[in-house]
């Protein structure tokens, strides 16, 4: 499915007819979807999507940088939320 096609389906709240497009977390045999997946090819940031789907981003007060000194620091709450 194309990047475009991907969000103009979500921004009509459809959801997807095939379990191939949201089963594509490799790691799991539970049902993920991996929005980057997803959207692959697109230069969409998780916070694009966040902004594109109305979705606060839970990497607006942290970013990648700062995870090992908030791991350091017991900020266990606030990486859970990060990541």
């Amino acid at each position: 499915m194309s990047g475009a096609l991907t969000a103009r389906t979500v921004a009509a709240e459809l959801a997807p007819t095939r379990e191939d497009i949201t089963n594509t977390y490799p790691f799991s045999h539970e049902p993920h979807a991996d929005l980057m997946g997803l959207w692959s090819g697109s230069n969409y940031s998780l916070g694009d999507l966040c902004s594109f789907l109305g979705l606060e981003s839970p990497k607006a007060d942290v970013d990648g940088s700062q995870v090992a000194e908030l791991t350091r620091e017991g900020e266990i709450e606030i990486v859970v939320r990060y990541c």
